[in-house]
């Protein structure tokens, strides 16, 4: 089992977030500010626009100045009514062009529009008036921010969705109580781990221009969800979340069930490597890996990856891909025979990819493994790793292995330092000082170099076994390298076995004995 301590004491850095500690680091605004940045609303009128009208009157309303908002409402291909009379100035109506699922619909606003914050409504949403103000002033705090705004629905409360509208918003001190919006809600404590957007949808966050770029955006061809895969790549780009309760928006009706909201999860976990569901499934791979692991060799290392990359492949967590980096770049010709020919085991494995150059960044993959191509993982090693990540929420995981470190990197941590930090050459100081380091120590990484035979084939003992619970980590001064010995779970062929021939017919006897008792 793993040991563990924290490196060093992470801490804040000045004007740099940690986690999502945002308001540690938020930048103080001047005296007397007041909104400034143009801001784009979609209102996805496509399934039910009967409250269309009232949106509009309440983005009317808004305290953030008319002359900033840039707002697309989104119809089906059937169109829209009359707007309502009492409407922002700069209104426009659109359709999904580029396909016809919800993500086409939530795109087709933002590529209609020009603001440098986005926010996505619902036709029938409420926001009170400071709302897009206190989205406004977040987005100047914090770079790459995504507030997450307080929705309310009103079937359980004595308050019509129109009373926010009249001009000394009588009906919002109720819906203020109701949703802690009370004063002090500023200092609402934040989320200090990556959060889980479970449940998140985009109508109820908001983030910037640049962010929702640098992420990818939505994909508009995607038939159903959407949502989910592009709140995991604008966290895994560095967002910081960050709770608003004072961004109020009230929707009419009951609060829908979690069940409901998860209706597209198949289509989301293809693409989202932390969704619950998709964590407690085993045996799978999936479009967007949990772990891209790296393995680099040369002539001289190649007869050791094979060894590694199989290791890696039998681990228990099987939501990996492995990219081998070796210098071959147009085909096998006067590639070493040692180096072709481990290439070419790997050649047809769609979880291997054979790269001349180590990529430079794994998103939208949640974590990056680079693995020296000397150590041997076990079929628990990244599972305990992961463990360490989790429990600890490590944006950095080290682990003394021969060759070097085996290192786990978060990769919404690399995003935020490279953003934050990027004259900080050292990759464990940069993340350090926006997620924090942790080291463990293993003892079932092998020591390549040491081991006869490395191309004989390995077998998983048992496949159902996938792991045991959250594990940790040692500090680098007391978590020196040791060769530890075969892993747990493997069985070497015969002239490999500890024992010999007859341990292999032990083996085999025990086997075929539990095979025959069922």
């Amino acid at each position: 089992m793993p040991h563990e301590e924290p490196r060093t004491p992470a801490g804040v850095s000045q004007g740099v977030p940690f986690r999502h500690r945002s308001r540690d680091a938020a930048r103080t605004l001047p005296e007397g500010w007041a909104p400034h940045r143009s801001i784009a609303v979609t209102v996805v009128a496509t399934d039910d626009p009967a409250g269309l009208d009232l949106t509009l009157s309440a983005l009317a309303g808004q305290t953030c100045g008319q002359e900033l908002l840039d707002i697309a409402v989104v119809v089906g291909t059937s169109g829209a009514s009359d707007l309502a009379e009492r409407r922002p100035e700069r209104v426009r109506v659109v359709t999904a062009e580029e396909g016809w699922g919800r993500a086409a619909a939530l795109h087709a606003g933002v590529a209609a529009t020009d603001g440098e914050i986005l926010v996505w409504f619902e036709a029938g949403d409420v926001p009170a008036p400071e709302t897009l103000t206190e989205v406004a002033r977040w987005h100047d705090r914090i770079d790459d921010a995504v507030t997450l705004r307080t929705t309310t629905y009103l079937g359980n409360l004595d308050l019509r969705p129109e009373e926010l509208l009249l001009p000394d918003a009588a009906g919002l001190e109720p819906l203020i109580a109701a949703t802690d919006g009370a004063p002090g809600a500023a200092e609402t404590p934040e989320p200090d781990i990556e959060p889980s957007f479970a449940d998140v949808t985009l109508t109820s966050i908001s983030t910037s221009r640049d962010l929702y770029s640098r992420a990818g955006g939505l994909d508009p061809a995607l038939p159903h969800g959407g949502e989910r895969d592009l709140v995991h790549r604008l966290a895994a780009r560095g967002a910081v979340l960050v709770p608003a309760p004072l961004a109020v928006v009230v929707r009419a009706g009951e609060e829908p069930l979690a069940s409901s909201l998860r209706a597209a999860d198949p289509f989301d976990a293809q693409r989202v490597p932390l969704d619950g569901g998709r964590l407690r499934s085993v045996g799978r791979v999936w479009q967007v890996p949990l772990v891209h692991a790296v393995v680099r060799c040369d002539a001289a290392s190649a007869r050791f990856a094979r060894a590694c990359v199989e290791r890696l492949l039998a681990s228990r967590r099987t939501d990996l891909h492995v990219t081998l980096v070796a210098p071959w770049s147009d085909g096998p010709q006067g590639t070493p025979d040692v180096l072709a020919a481990a290439l070419e085991w790997f050649r047809a494995d769609p979880r291997v990819t054979i790269a001349a150059d180590a990529p430079d960044d794994v998103f939208p993959a949640a974590f990056r493994l680079d693995v020296p191509v000397v150590a041997g993982l076990g079929p628990d090693s990244l599972g305990d790793i992961l463990d360490v990540a989790a429990s600890r929420h490590a944006g950095l995981v080290r682990v003394p292995a021969p060759g070097g470190d085996v290192a786990l990197l978060r990769t919404a941590a690399d995003a935020r330092a490279r953003r934050y930090l990027p004259d900080v050459d050292n990759l464990q100081k940069r993340i350090d000082a926006v997620w924090g380091v942790w080291w463990a120590r293993l003892d079932d990484i092998v020591d390549l170099s040491t081991v006869d035979h490395l191309d004989s084939p390995m077998l998983l003992d048992d496949p159902t076994d996938h792991g045991g619970p959250v594990s940790s980590t040692v500090p680098p001064a007391t978590a020196a390298p040791t060769q530890a010995p075969l892993p747990r779970g493997f069985r070497a062929p015969l002239g490999l076995m500890r024992d010999g021939l007859r341990g292999l017919v032990r083996e085999l006897a025990r086997r075929l004995g539990r095979g025959s008792r069922r």
